[in-house]
Parts: structure tokens; C-alpha cells; sequence
């Protein structure tokens, strides 16, 4: 009978797959493998749904079997908008300072130069 759920084998029952042609990738686990005829015992599965162990006591057991992997992916969520919230920032700060600099460069030209150049204060 199969169920779904979550299982866990060994690095030596799978059959790996040269699918990821890409150049220093390969430690960030984006590799294929496949299972043949495997039979995983019931002690190292989690069918979906299966109600906590009587061993299990505590908030820890309560949690749906999946929550730890949410977790990890908002972090990494998480961390992308962060980064790009920095960037932002510091985009907006560069822009201000240049915006400014030119602002008093401006000011130092002489009025007669100011007006041909457009740049003279509106009356």
C-alpha cells in the first residue's frame, strides 16, 4: 500500500542522477537521485496525518511534520528582502547625495552662467 508521507533512507539506497550541468553548484543540493524498489520500515516514516507518537510529549510533537521546512525557506525569504531592502536604502542615500552636490555645485556658478544654462531661480 502506498501513503503519502515522509521518509528516511540512507545516501546508499539511492541511485544519483547527473542532471545539474552547472559549474559550483553542486554542495548546494540541487542534484537529482532516484529509489528502486525501496522498502523503508515504518520506524523511519511519517505517514500525513498520523496522529503523535505515545512517546511524544510537548508542544514539539503537536506541530504538523512539515512546519520546520516553512521555516526554513522564510528565512531564506526573508533574508533576500533584507538585502534588498539595504540596497534600496542605500541607492536612495547615493542618489540623495549626488541630487545635493550638484545642488550646491550649482549655486557656486556665477548668475550670468546660471541664467544661460536654465538654471537660474525662477522670479
Amino acid at each position: 500500500m502506498v501513503t503519502a508521507g515522509t521518509a528516511v533512507y540512507g545516501l546508499t539506497e539511492l541511485g544519483g542522477l547527473d542532471v545539474w550541468q552547472v559549474m559550483g553548484l553542486r554542495e548546494t543540493g540541487s542534484h537529482a537521485y532516484d529509489v528502486t524498489e525501496l522498502i523503508v520500515p515504518a520506524v523511519r516514516s511519517i505517514r500525513l496525518g498520523d496522529p503523535p507518537q505515545s512517546h511524544a510529549e510537548g508542544a514539539l510533537y503537536l506541530l504538523p511534520h512539515d512546519s520546520p521546512w516553512a521555516g526554513g525557506f522564510a528565512t531564506i525569504a526573508l533574508g533576500i528582502a533584507s538585502s534588498m531592502h539595504e540596497a534600496l536604502v542605500a541607492a536612495a542615500r547615493e542618489k540623495h547625495e549626488a541630487e545635493a552636490a550638484v545642488v550646491r555645485l550649482v549655486q557656486t556658478l556665477p548668475a550670468s552662467l546660471r541664467t544661460v544654462c536654465g538654471l537660474a531661480p525662477a522670479q
